[in-house]
């Protein structure tokens, strides 16, 4: 019986190899004027997805619930959130990031909410590097029309250099129509159109690119929704959710303090991976967004503090009365909330280790579901409200 099935296998690869069927020649009549074909497995597969270069926020912990370093290029990312959650920090973040560590690199914002901090881009030498461009935009389709351009032109001119877009924020941008209007005329779905139609032309062309496209949008309450379930949601219709390759949800969970009592220190923000198309989606972690430095280079979103918060949250860092002592360290080597920073600029193997530890741990841990995300939005809304 086996050797009959064998057999009958045997015959049919011989017909099959006789048909005369030549993958080149189907690649051939498949690519047809630009549109480009390639036999999965190939060197030219390996090459068409991966991405070229990966785009870190700048902090760990976020990039490991992004997966493989930060945003891939050839992508497209969503961050969204309510009000005070740190939207533009994160993306600036990301952008300071991207021009420190790619010297060959363009940025570009968009900064449609005049979101950018002056006093705070002219201390940093890579904001004055003459590599950064910032674009105000009179309505939202110039604003397209500008990107849809530039990867016109990198696609044209065959530029391999890694770009950054940053488009702050969707929800800011009035259409041309809406713009010629008079106030008080209801355009219906005007920026959701406008969205769709950009994204259906920047979606085929970006992949054809280094470059990464992060759009900031906000949420809003739904009018007259049921009374089970959440009642908000992100601005400007569902295209951004289908083109997107990441979507960052970033909510402000109360104040951040370093003592008890007293002035708050900074928000608590929790980000989580609502899609994400390169690892699995649906993990969170909590990230200090600081008013003040405290040990930090600088003020913001605080790499130092996140790492130690998350290694609390995981294990990794064991505090009993007041001394922490690190995973796997000697009894007697503890120390006070404050020698934090100087510990982890030490960058020792013990440092090190727990870095590889925590962004493992995070992985593997799993936030809420999907279904419970919306509701968590919600409750952190009244949360705050309250």
């Amino acid at each position: 019986m086996l050797a009959a099935s064998i057999t009958k296998l045997t015959s049919m690869a011989k017909k099959q190899s006789n048909s005369g069927i030549n993958i080149e020649s189907v690649k051939t009549i498949m690519s047809v004027g630009s549109d480009f074909c390639f036999v999965f497995g190939d060197d030219e597969c390996d090459d068409q997805m991966t991405s070229t270069y990966h785009y870190s926020t700048g902090l760990t912990v976020v990039d490991a619930i992004i997966g493989e370093g930060g945003f891939g290029s050839g992508k497209i990312s969503e961050i969204y959130g309510a009000n005070r959650s740190g939207k533009s920090e994160l993306a600036q973040r990301t952008m300071e990031h991207f021009l420190t560590h790619y010297p060959s690199g363009l940025g570009v914002y968009f900064d449609e909410e005049t979101s950018l901090d002056d006093k705070k881009m002219a201390q940093s030498p890579v904001f004055r590097s003459g590599r950064l461009i910032v674009k105000k935009s009179e309505n939202m389709e110039a604003a397209f029309n500008s990107i849809i351009k530039m990867m016109e032109y990198l696609i044209k001119e065959k530029i391999d250099q890694p770009v950054l877009i940053v488009f702050d924020s969707v929800a800011a941008m009035a259409t041309k129509e809406e713009m010629a209007n008079e106030l008080g005329k209801v355009v219906v779905a005007g920026q959701a159109r406008v969205l769709s139609m950009a994204l259906r032309k920047i979606r085929g062309m970006i992949r054809k690119t280094n470059a990464h496209i992060i759009f900031i949008n906000q949420t809003r309450n739904k009018v007259g929704g049921m009374s089970f379930g959440s009642n908000i949601e992100s601005a400007c219709g569902e295209a951004l959710k289908f083109y997107s390759d990441y979507r960052l949800k970033l909510s402000n969970l109360g104040s951040y303090r370093f003592g008890k009592g007293g002035a708050p220190d900074g928000y608590k923000v929790q980000v989580k991976t609502i899609k994400n198309k390169r690892v699995a989606p649906l993990k969170e972690v909590n990230v200090p967004l600081l008013f003040h430095s405290f040990g930090d280079p600088q003020s913001g979103f605080s790499e130092i503090w996140s790492v130690y918060d998350m290694s609390k949250e995981h294990g990794l860092i064991k505090v009993t009365g007041g001394n922490g002592r690190l995973k796997g360290a000697p009894k007697d080597s503890t120390f006070k909330r404050p020698q934090w920073p100087d510990i982890f600029k030490s960058e020792s193997p013990d440092i090190k280790m727990i870095m590889i530890e925590l962004c493992n741990s995070i992985m593997a841990s799993n936030a809420a579901s999907d279904d419970e995300e919306e509701e968590d939005t919600g409750k952190a809304a009244k949360q705050l409200s309250d």
